[in-house]
């Protein structure tokens, strides 16, 4: 890597920009002040291009505000348009990357500084952290090497999204030009080679010379009887790149990287909907695989405050070799949700006064509620308030739940069909009996770390936000108003609870 070549990292927000520099070796993302946006006057495009020219970059990484689901919503795309219009004035390519979490993890590190909540200079300091995490986020992506083929790679370079590779600009020896194809392409052609559970290792070499990998047999048997590896090959199917070395072919047969499948677990999604995810991926039918989920006795098998397995079957992104065991899935699931209760998170339940699963339980509300991460902590505070003066939390994820199926719209009539089913918040007080859905990290910390907020209500509007009141007099405004956004743009239906 050039000993030269800053790149410059932007957190762009509605009210502020956060900013960070890379040092000129591109291994460390040091944060610079933030800009304030004034409101409607037109991004500082200005601004960033004076401070991107100052410290003489040759890229820029933005972080891209995506949607819950993934998808790219007006904001992402407004603030895909400000990038692309930095780039075209400095001349360096623009690179986004996702940046859902990193407010949340800024907002973490900047807690405990001695700061009063909510001030200016310490909402500043969360948004040129914000910057630094995206920023380092990307550093350290082009610092990892290459993964062999079939291993699961680098879940950042998953994420990364290019743009404008044309420019080159001051990053020589970066490798831009390269980067123009699809992230993760590889860069030799491939062949997969399956090793059969007790094949002999020559059976695993007449295997690699049928795919043109190995040319003299004997003497690659030698070299790896020779290196003690003939007898520790694993079984399983591997994608191996044509002019691969003999030392990087056995080094990935003895390591077991085999070819692995994605599967991803939505947050929100219940033991259901996981059942049918996981029955494609392991070739099972759907019901036995809900029937393993809903074994009893589950949550002492596993370890887990329960009841059942129903919100601790973490979501994230997962890869798995081909043939795994539905136990070794869930297996997994789990050992990743167990992995997300640091003793940061536990010290914090502590102070609260809440057990693990009283707060994995809100934690599954607030994320049934949200649509934007953002208004996770003021949902959340709306939750504790209510709990803590002992009103009902009236969350219709909860009736939902106990219906058995998510509903658009939910009527009296659907409160009343159940209104002695323990999950349902609108009959009973307090938290229900467990989760009612998977949990991400995000919401797990909004549910430790409410806003400090005194609203008691809150009301959905079209876009997914939500108004946000304090007295019923006020929430009954809001739904009037909320009413009249939603019949704008679709026809009314019967009366409902709202």
């Amino acid at each position: 890597m050039p000993p030269e070549g800053r790149i410059l990292g932007v957190d762009f927000g509605e009210v502020r920009v956060g900013l960070a520099v890379s040092d000129p070796t591109r291994r460390l993302a040091s944060p610079l002040p933030t800009l304030q946006r004034r409101k409607g006057k037109r991004p500082p495009v200005q601004a960033m291009m004076d401070i991107g020219q100052h410290h003489d970059v040759c890229a820029v990484v933005f972080g891209l505000p995506l949607e819950l689901s993934g998808e790219e919503g007006p904001w992402a795309q407004e603030v895909r348009q400000v990038g692309e219009t930095l780039s075209g004035r400095l001349g360096v390519p623009v690179f986004f990357i996702d940046e859902r979490l990193s407010s949340v993890a800024a907002e973490r590190r900047v807690r405990g500084a001695g700061l009063p909540k909510g001030k200016r200079e310490e909402k500043g300091r969360v948004d040129a952290e914000a910057a630094v995490i995206i920023l380092q986020q990307w550093l350290d992506a082009q610092l990892k090497p290459a993964s062999p083929p079939g291993s699961s790679g680098s879940s950042v370079l998953g994420t990364l999204l290019v743009l404008g590779t044309m420019f080159v600009g001051g990053c020589s020896g970066m490798g831009l030009e390269e980067r123009a194809t699809p992230v993760g392409a590889e860069a030799l052609p491939s062949v997969v080679v399956t090793v059969p559970f007790g094949a002999s290792f020559r059976q695993v070499t007449d295997s690699l010379v049928a795919h043109g990998l190995v040319s003299t047999p004997r003497l690659f048997r030698g070299w790896a009887r020779w290196r003690g590896d003939d007898a520790r090959v694993r079984a399983g199917q591997y994608q191996i790149a044509k002019g691969s070395g003999w030392g990087e072919i056995l080094d990935l047969l003895v390591a077991g990287r085999v070819i692995t499948e994605p599967l991803t677990l939505p947050e929100g999604w219940t033991l259901r909907q996981i059942a049918g995810r996981l029955a494609g991926f392991v070739e099972l039918p759907e019901d036995e695989v809900l029937t393993f989920l809903r074994t009893e006795g589950a949550e002492a098998r596993w370890g887990i405050p329960g009841p059942g397995l129903e919100g601790y079957l973490f979501p994230d992104t997962y890869r798995f070799a081909q043939g795994i065991s539905l136990e070794s899935i869930v297996e997994t699931l789990i050992r990743r949700y167990q992995a997300a209760w640091t003793e940061e998170r536990r010290g914090r339940a502590e102070e609260l006064g809440m057990t693990e699963q009283q707060v994995m339980t809100l934690a599954s509300i607030v994320q049934a509620e949200a649509r934007h991460f953002h208004e996770m902590p003021r949902i959340s505070a709306v939750f504790h308030n209510r709990l803590r003066i002992g009103y009902l939390l009236q969350a219709d994820p909860t009736v939902q739940y106990a219906l058995g199926e998510r509903r658009s719209r939910l009527f009296y009539r659907d409160i009343d069909a159940v209104a002695d089913h323990p999950y349902n918040t609108y009959t009973q007080r307090g938290l229900p009996p467990g989760p009612i859905g998977t949990a991400g990290e995000a919401a797990i910390d909004a549910t430790l770390w409410p806003e400090d907020a005194p609203y008691l209500y809150f009301v959905a509007r079209p876009d997914g936000t939500h108004i946000f009141t304090r007295t019923l007099v006020e929430h009954n405004r809001a739904r009037v108003d909320a009413r009249r956004q939603w019949d704008a743009i679709s026809a009314p239906g019967g009366s409902d609870r709202d």
